[in-house]
């Protein structure tokens, strides 16, 4: 979300269609994604080096000065969350995205070291687990929804990221073992207690707001729900993306320009023939646009009922004006109700 006011913000998002704690990359470093997933981590402190988080022997200033203002976030959502009850959504670096953005000790990225990689995700998996706890413990009405942002999952799986300085890129890491850490991740965020249970499983859902993203590989690691910016969608992802629904996973549709400039965004089917498709701000050329989505992906109808579906922006708001921001979550929730009036019609 924009703007530096926790509370304001916690209020606006305390009434959506899916609560969720919202991220303030604005108050600076700390409140951003990966310093925010970076001190979550297990006894693995972290300090800031020339603007980047890098793995310590103690944490740095940055790092207290974010655990601190978590501290301070969870005493306001605490008393302004105390009467909720229902999901809410947390959203925190997946393990990819973090690996590729932290760096060990001596400045090479964690991604460089595979034995890191392991380490960075078994921590990252421990601190998220105990931040809902606690979470819980202060909203216990609060059924916690977690969100794994993965960015740059589709640069680390085509070796498309740059080494510093950009003057080579990262080898490749594969489809294999970027879903095996993802499915580990996933596996240990959703299992509440241990169990092997549906009845206590946790929704885990990933998202990418960049292009080609790895759809299958989101599917097969068990993410229950893969949000995309439908707006850099192609008919690439479509064979799998129909496979991903089949097999049960929920689609989150990134259709909401999430900036004012963006407001007013194309969307189309097919990015090799463009199409002339809904503008974010027509809701109900929208909702043809979801129809027509899903008719290509060769469905008769939207398998909401079957696979719950949910209309977001195609990223976050952080970039957009305070107004625009209630703007867009206010679109994306008279989308959903069209969509679901329709489907009940």
């Amino acid at each position: 979300m924009p703007g530096t006011n926790f509370t304001e913000s916690m209020k606006i998002a305390l009434d959506q269609d899916l609560a969720f704690v919202p991220e303030l990359p604005g108050r600076g470093p700390g409140a951003d994604m990966i310093g925010r997933a970076a001190t979550l981590l297990v006894d693995m402190p972290v300090e800031t080096a020339a603007g980047a988080w890098r793995l310590s022997t103690k944490p740095g200033a940055d790092a207290r000065r974010t655990a601190d203002l978590a501290e301070r976030d969870l005493d306001e959502l605490t008393e302004i969350a105390q009467d909720f009850v229902g999901p809410l959504k947390v959203q925190i670096a997946g393990p990819w995205t973090l690996a590729a953005q932290l760096e060990l000790p001596g400045g090479r990225n964690v991604l460089a070291d595979a034995g890191a990689v392991h380490d960075v995700a078994a921590s990252l998996c421990e601190g998220i687990a105990n931040y809902l706890n606690e979470l819980v413990r202060r909203v216990p009405g609060a059924i916690p929804v977690v969100q794994l942002d993965e960015p740059l999952l589709p640069a680390v799986v085509r070796g498309a990221l740059p080494v510093m300085r950009g003057l080579a890129t990262y080898p490749a890491v594969g489809v294999e073992r970027a879903t095996g850490l993802l499915r580990t991740v996933i596996s240990a965020l959703s299992d509440v207690s241990g169990k092997d249970s549906d009845e206590i499983r946790r929704f885990v859902a990933v998202h990418i707001c960049a292009s080609r993203a790895p759809v299958k590989i989101l599917a097969d690691a068990g993410a229950d729900a893969i949000s995309l910016d439908f707006s850099l969608l192609d008919s690439r992802e479509f064979e799998a993306l129909g496979e991903a629904v089949e097999g049960g996973t929920a689609l989150w549709h990134g259709v909401v320009g999430s900036t004012d400039s963006k407001a007013g965004g194309v969307f189309h089917i097919d990015a090799v023939q463009p199409r002339s498709n809904p503008k974010p701000s027509d809701p109900t050329r929208t909702v043809s646009y979801i129809e027509s989505f899903y008719s290509r992906l060769g469905f008769s109808s939207i398998p909401a009922a079957r696979v719950p579906i949910a209309i977001t922006p195609t990223c976050g708001l952080v970039g957009a004006s305070s107004e625009y921001a209630a703007t867009a979550l206010s679109m994306c929730h008279d989308i959903a109700r069209r969509l679901t009036e329709k489907q009940e019609g």
